[in-house]
C-alpha cells in the first residue's frame, strides 16, 4: 500500500480507536459503533473476528479486505497497548 493509502487507513483506525472505551474494572472493550466485546481476549484474533467490523469498515469507510486487515491489525494493537498500560 502506499503512503496515502496508509495515512488514510490511520485516520480511519485513530477514529475507531477514539470511538472506543475501555472498563478496566470488567475487563471489557466497548464501541457503541461496532461491537460489545466481554473481555479483551476477543482482540487476539488476527482477522476482524466480527462480520459488523468488516461491513462497518466497508459502508463507513469504503474499505477493501486487505485494508480492513491492515484496519483491525493496527486497532487491535493499541487497544491492546491500552490495556496493558493500565
Amino acid at each position: 500500500m502506499d503512503t496515502t493509502k496508509n495515512a488514510y487507513l490511520d485516520k480511519v483506525t485513530d477514529k475507531l480507536v477514539g470511538e472506543t472505551g475501555i472498563d478496566y474494572e470488567k475487563n471489557a472493550v466497548y464501541n457503541s459503533t461496532l461491537f460489545v466485546s466481554p473481555s479483551h481476549p476477543y482482540f487476539l484474533t488476527k482477522k476482524p473476528p466480527l462480520a459488523i467490523f468488516s461491513q462497518h469498515c466497508r459502508d463507513i469507510y469504503g474499505l477493501t479486505e486487505p485494508e480492513i486487515e491492515y484496519v483491525w491489525k493496527e486497532y487491535r494493537k493499541i487497544i491492546l497497548n491500552k490495556i496493558n498500560e493500565e
